[in-house]
């Protein structure tokens, strides 16, 4: 048996040392004699030397087999995940779409593609949307939904007999549905109670009342956590979004999809007291099966006009639109994003957090992302413990 290559060796001042997969985000504590073990199984040298049979190595093993830390010594595990991304990236019992409800919005953010255009969803996106579920309903498992805008909590009530149509979809053909939502804050009049079947909330940061049945995630930047430290209500996660918007997109939007923003010795220090104090940050890296949706086949970007599109930098682009993509799987505006493959790439296949992004942003340069991991890859691993320890995970 050899260790994983996803396995992390952490040493703690006045603690025990760590082992934690970045594959599985499972983490075991080593006293001096599992540690002694593990330091020798790491070279091949000293591993092809100790006995298996010892009570103490075969102790620790089993340990370290439960968690996945260690694999047969001629045991490859890129085409295990290479395997298990293709089994769930190509898997048409699921469906993940994401809808811009309405383009209403009071941010007025700087080179918005919708900026004059104050609208809700248009019959053709509607259509497009029901064609599309419909049409996918007799395969499907799993229906999740995102809606974004503008604010869609201001257009209610399109999403009400919208939602009403899809659940009879799903109760009709078996599958399970469920939706999230990205807005700005809860319009003055809107009752919480509405959001009750609503998984997640993802909300900027100002505070609210009453408090929305759903899960919230806030949306803020490192200058609002430093001015409410302490001040988030329990339960709640955070996750660090950029203060201005992109070209394209708007601040709710803007890196949403990103793994890990670059950050600062400061911002790091935010982030550890947040940790500490046991509030969730949703930007800590975990393990996911895709680098992003828009190299999912299964997932799509819908505005309310119908355009459809794979990336968020696309977005309200008219070039951009790959709807054909929709009806023909065979289209070309696909394969942009179907030869994603981050299991041929040298420096992919020799990194250790692989798993953690999968290859990273599809639409930057080649190993863009890269440097910002591996500058504070001790930092953020430190930091992704502490909150397992923190909220017992």
């Amino acid at each position: 048996m050899k260790p994983s290559r996803y396995n992390h060796l952490l040493r703690r001042r006045g603690r025990p040392p760590l082992l934690f997969s970045s594959r599985n985000h499972r983490m075991l504590e080593l006293d001096p004699v599992q540690h002694a073990i593990y330091n020798g199984l790491m070279i091949p040298i000293t591993r092809n030397l100790m006995n298996p049979k010892d009570p103490a190595m075969d102790a620790f093993l089993t340990l370290l087999r439960a968690d996945q830390m260690v694999i047969e010594e001629g045991y490859d595990e890129l085409p295990e995940l290479q395997l298990r991304s293709n089994l769930h990236r190509f898997d048409q019992r699921r469906l993940d779409l994401w809808l811009q409800l309405t383009t209403r919005c009071a941010a007025g953010c700087p080179d918005c593609p919708y900026a004059g255009r104050r609208a809700d969803l248009g019959p053709t996106a509607r259509a497009k949307l029901l064609d599309l579920v419909g049409s996918r309903a007799p395969l499907l498992k799993n229906l999740t939904m995102t809606l974004w805008g503008g604010d869609p909590l201001l257009a209610w009530p399109q999403w009400q007999s919208l939602e009403q149509e899809l659940r009879a979809l799903a109760k009709k053909h078996g599958f399970e549905f469920s939706y999230q939502v990205v807005a700005n804050a809860l319009p003055r009049g809107f009752a919480a109670g509405e959001l009750k079947s609503c998984s997640r909330l993802w909300l900027n940061e100002p505070s609210f009342a009453p408090c929305p049945p759903a899960p919230v995630t806030f949306l803020t930047d490192f200058k609002r956590v430093a001015e409410r430290h302490g001040k988030f209500p329990a339960n709640t996660a955070v996750r660090f979004i950029a203060n201005k918007p992109s070209a394209t997109l708007c601040r709710n939007l803007n890196g949403l999809c990103q793994s890990v923003p670059e950050y600062t010795d400061e911002e790091l220090d935010i982030i550890r007291r947040l940790v500490l104090e046991g509030c969730a940050v949703a930007n800590l890296p975990r393990p996911k099966i895709c680098a992003c949706q828009a190299v999912d086949p299964q997932a799509f970007i819908i505005d309310i006009d119908g355009a459809v599109y794979k990336c968020w930098n696309d977005v309200g682009k008219p070039e951009a639109d790959c709807g054909a993509v929709l009806a023909d799987p065979f289209a070309p505006q696909q394969f942009r994003w179907a030869a994603w493959n981050p299991f041929r790439q040298q420096h992919c296949r020799m990194c250790n957090i692989l798993p953690w992004c999968q290859g990273g942003c599809t639409a930057k340069p080649p190993n863009e992302d890269c440097g910002n991991w591996r500058y504070a890859l001790r930092e953020l691993l430190k930091l992704v413990v502490a909150s397992k320890e923190k909220r017992g995970e």
